[in-house]
């Protein structure tokens, strides 16, 4: 077993080429690599770490042994560590199994921001492909036909190729903190065949927590190369890929909104530039290869400005069309949440102004209390008001 704990400590590498014989660029911020049977366990608590030059990566962790008996575990963690790279394929942090034991899993914790810079780098990437568009270095696939590989995102994550990458699927957890994109306007992308099994199973957990979808995913699409994915927000399924069941219907509360997804969908066909992508019209009946966005975008997609980001300047990805995918309206609740606090505040502050009424030669007063009146506000989503009536009677 590794075991790698970091804690509070700034990291910075940097290449200036590429080995041409071995393809090589040693400049990883950790480096984790196994060969015997025992997980890989990196954990990262606050501190930084940046890296720059070809195949340069934040954090590589890898476990080589190929043998069927290792069902061993790849964990990356981080809390609270920002992670910049910037050249080729330098991803930030980047997890490889290369057992062929069932069992073997991947987990990737983000709890930082991620800011992955250069062409073919992702955010986060697990596993890869080899030169036939096949799955390798994965993890397993479980009982329900998913990679046993999960990311789990509660930071900012933003890449050029991809936010979060999946080589043959799996599953991305976005936490009420998390928010993914990229530079290519992919945010989530599974890709790869897997030979004598199915295309690359997907799904994606977002929890909102109160947040518009676009401030989850901003214009950014949700891809998987012909598989199955689900979407489900708030752990409400709206999309289950699953036996090509598609929209289910249900709707996901969350704070003042309600989230539905509408029934038509498209499918991208990527290609390479990003200009030259068709994006089918939408229709119903769409479910295996349906990809998602915040909005439809239209048939032809705009090209991305050459200019390369710098790690000051965010990347730039292409404004979105007109529709929306993921439909979120005004729920009956809405009202509540915008009188509320105003009316606890004047519950709180009636100031008596009646005097006190004294019975002679007695200790004992009495006091009468009573308001009545209406709020209205000017500036209400939802046309929220309320009318207030308060009547009491003090005895001492």
């Amino acid at each position: 077993m590794i075991d790698i704990d970091v804690e509070d400590v700034t990291i910075e590498t940097q290449n200036t080429a590429v080995d041409s014989t071995y393809s090589l660029a040693i400049s990883r911020g950790i480096l984790a690599v196994h060969r015997g049977t025992g997980d890989v366990d990196v954990n990262v608590r606050g501190g930084s770490i940046r890296t720059q030059g070809p195949d340069s990566y934040g954090i590589d962790a890898r476990n080589l042994n190929t043998s069927s008996d290792s069902a061993s575990e790849v964990r990356v963690t981080t809390l609270n560590t920002p992670i910049t790279t910037w050249g080729e394929r330098s991803h930030g942090s980047y997890a490889r199994h290369y057992g062929s034991n069932a069992e073997r899993s991947i987990a990737i914790d983000v709890g930082g921001d991620v800011h992955a810079i250069g062409t073919g780098a992702s955010g986060v990437k697990v596993g890869s492909l080899n030169s036939d568009g096949e799955v390798i270095n994965a993890g397993g696939l479980d009982e329900d036909g998913y990679r046993r590989q999960t990311v789990t995102v509660n930071g900012r994550v933003i890449g050029n190729q991809a936010g979060v990458y999946l080589a043959g699927g799996g599953r991305v957890i976005i936490g009420p903190q998390g928010s993914v994109g990229a530079a290519s306007g992919i945010a989530i992308l599974a890709t790869g065949d897997t030979p004598a099994a199915d295309k690359p199973k997907l799904r994606v957990d977002m929890n909102l927590d109160g947040r518009r979808v676009a401030q989850v995913i901003g214009n950014n699409w949700i891809m998987n190369d012909g598989g199955e994915t689900t979407i489900a927000v708030n752990k409400v399924v709206l999309h289950e890929g699953e036996e090509a069941t598609g929209i289910t219907g249900l709707t996901a509360p969350n704070g003042a909104w309600n989230v539905t997804m509408r029934e038509e969908g498209v499918t991208v066909n990527r290609a390479d530039p990003a200009a030259n992508w068709v994006i089918s019209e939408p229709a119903t009946g769409v479910v295996t290869d349906r990809d998602f966005s915040v909005q439809d975008f239209t048939e032809t997609r705009r090209p991305i400005p050459p200019r390369l980001p710098t790690p000051e300047t965010e990347p730039e990805t292409e404004p979105g069309p007109e529709a929306p995918m993921f439909m979120e309206e005004y729920a009956p609740r809405a009202a509540l949440y915008e009188v509320l606090p105003d009316f606890m505040l004047r519950m709180q502050n009636w100031e008596p102004t009646r005097p006190r009424l004294f019975l002679p030669e007695s200790p004992v007063y009495i006091r009468l209390l009573g308001s009545t009146g209406s709020q209205e506000f000017t500036r209400s989503t939802v046309n929220a008001n309320y009318d207030a009536n308060r009547f009491a009677v003090e005895v001492r």
